[in-house]
């Protein structure tokens, strides 16, 4: 009885982590998948940041070829790891623009190990993964279709990278870990204590068993208050460079359940209301000029149209109120609410559409 009160007493009593929580800040975790097998030389194979909040958390996933400036040159992230992660916190720290003091990395050996002392994990793979190099003794043959994946499979798994996709990899790794999530979410105090003080003899961490248990604690009562964000970047010769405008208002989004949008992430079919010629073209024209995508214009069913009509596809107001403001200006438009419009009357539309846009009377764009 004295052993159980002392055990509650240190899973239910505050960490630092908890404290920090209470006063309202982020805490955030470097988590690295360590390749201790690379040409003898260990890398960085996995790169993610857990950023957990009073109320919610964030997974930020790092493609390993990102690259970071040191020393007046791009260096990718997999070459900045050294044992003590230093490096690696440091990169994060600049990039996330928050102060990374946990960390946890991993090596192969330690990630089956662990898988296997959880029982695998149950998941379903989308396409026959097939891959070898014999240079690494590496063979991947996992089929398609559900799929119960011991320790070795679930590292080939979350290894697998298709064509140099490293953003297929992480959707791999975070498929991965939400199975994993669900699975521990499910497990009780005592045996999540004893998988905790398995893994910290197969981790290098600065987290201890309480600090561990407690984020546990967190997840397993709010499992729909995380989000997972692939850190956007662009190709650049010997890697990626991050998108730092995206990956702050992804932040945000995760952050503070704020989604910020800019024009070009949004896409439009403008169609004809009113018959006048030429009348979709110049709206196009004029709609891309102010940074929209237009991925199809035409005629709409009926020239009646009094107003100009918004028709939002996806349920995303956000997007909507950036076309209502920039139309504004060229004449009287109206927002149609859910199930003023039968879509249905307007034929196939494109996948990947945002936002209908049918041009009515009133509305002019110059020419």
């Amino acid at each position: 009885m004295v052993g159980a009160a002392v055990g509650l007493y240190f899973l239910y009593a505050p960490s630092d982590i908890d404290k920090a929580l209470e006063r309202g800040e982020w805490v955030s975790i470097l988590v690295v998948g360590v390749d201790d097998g690379h040409e003898g030389a260990p890398q960085a194979d996995a790169i993610h940041v857990v950023g957990v909040g009073p109320e919610s958390f964030c997974v930020f996933s790092f493609p390993r070829d990102t690259l970071v400036r040191r020393d007046g040159k791009w260096v990718p992230l997999y070459a900045l790891y050294t044992p003590d992660l230093s490096a690696l916190r440091e990169a994060m720290s600049e990039l996330l623009e928050k102060d990374v003091t946990y960390q946890i990395s991993l090596g192969y050996s330690g990630f089956v190990e662990l898988v296997n002392r959880v029982g695998g994990v149950d998941l379903d793979v989308d396409h026959h993964l097939v891959y070898v190099d014999q240079s690494q003794g590496l063979v991947i043959d996992i089929p398609e279709g559900h799929q119960h994946l011991d320790g070795e499979t679930a590292l080939k798994f979350v290894r697998y990278r298709e064509d140099a996709d490293e953003y297929g990899r992480i959707a791999r790794q975070r498929q991965f870990l939400l199975a994993l999530g669900e699975k521990l979410r499910r497990t009780g105090l005592r045996g999540m204590k004893a998988l905790v003080q398995f893994a910290l003899s197969r981790v290098e961490t600065n987290l201890s068993l309480w600090d561990i248990l407690s984020l546990w604690r967190r997840f397993r009562d709010r499992p729909d208050q995380g989000g997972f964000i692939s850190v956007p970047g662009y190709p650049s010769e010997g890697g990626l460079k991050v998108d730092l405008v995206k990956l702050r208002k992804r932040m945000a989004a995760c952050e503070e359940g704020k989604a910020f949008y800019t024009r070009d992430e949004v896409k439009l079919v403008v169609l004809n209301g009113v018959g006048v010629r030429f009348l979709a073209h110049r709206a196009k024209v004029w709609l891309e000029d102010r940074g929209f995508q237009v991925l199809r214009i035409g005629d709409a069913p009926s020239f009646a149209y009094t107003k100009t009509t918004i028709v939002d596809l996806k349920g995303d107001p956000k997007k909507v109120a950036l076309v209502r403001d920039a139309l504004s200006v060229a004449g009287p438009l109206e927002v149609a609410g859910e199930g003023e419009v039968e879509i249905k009357e307007f034929g196939s539309l494109p996948t990947g559409a945002d936002v209908l846009v049918i041009l009515g009377k009133g509305i002019s764009f110059g020419g």
